[in-house]
């Protein structure tokens, strides 16, 4: 599969965030808490999901541990 780069069109993003830590990921219940409510949204352009991840300072070089909070 070969990258590529799209243009689209204007959208919305509709979501949920959690901070979470490495040692206690909470992606599974984040995922189950958006999809009991995506009936919720009426106006959707496209079945697609995503998953993003804010990482902070303390993820960079020797300041990382487990215990890092970060937002999903």
């Amino acid at each position: 599969m070969e990258p590529r780069i799209e243009t689209i069109g204007e959208m919305k993003l509709i979501g949920q965030h959690l901070t979470v830590t490495i040692l206690e990921n909470k992606t599974f219940e984040l995922w189950r808490s958006f999809m009991l409510r995506r009936k919720e949204i009426t106006s959707t352009r496209n079945a697609h999901r995503m998953s993003m991840e804010i990482y902070h300072s303390s993820f960079e070089g020797k300041s990382f541990h487990p215990e890092s909070e970060y937002e999903k």
